[in-house]
């Protein structure tokens, strides 16, 4: 069966980036809402608790985004395994 429906327009594939980036911003600050996690743990918890399909390249770019807006802080913190690790909160 042939599908008949429109090829998507620029808008509407746009709408729909925006809409995955929000709701991962969502999430994100969801995941921090009760834990303050670094960046590994943040991806581990989207993993586990959702459907989300997530890599690196994607959260620590929202993360400095939601702290430029001021809705995440984060602090460097010294590691018993080696190098430190930025927590958001």
């Amino acid at each position: 069966m042939k599908d008949s429906s429109p090829p998507p327009s620029e808008n509407t594939e746009k709408w729909e980036v925006q809409l995955r980036k929000g709701s991962l911003e969502l999430a994100i600050l969801a995941s921090l809402w009760s834990n303050r996690l670094y960046g590994l743990e943040i991806l581990r918890h989207l993993e586990s608790n959702s459907d989300l399909i997530v890599v690196e390249g994607t959260v620590y770019p929202l993360l400095s985004r939601l702290r430029a807006l001021g809705l995440v802080d984060s602090e460097w913190v010294e590691s018993d395994s080696g190098h430190p690790r930025k927590y958001y909160r």
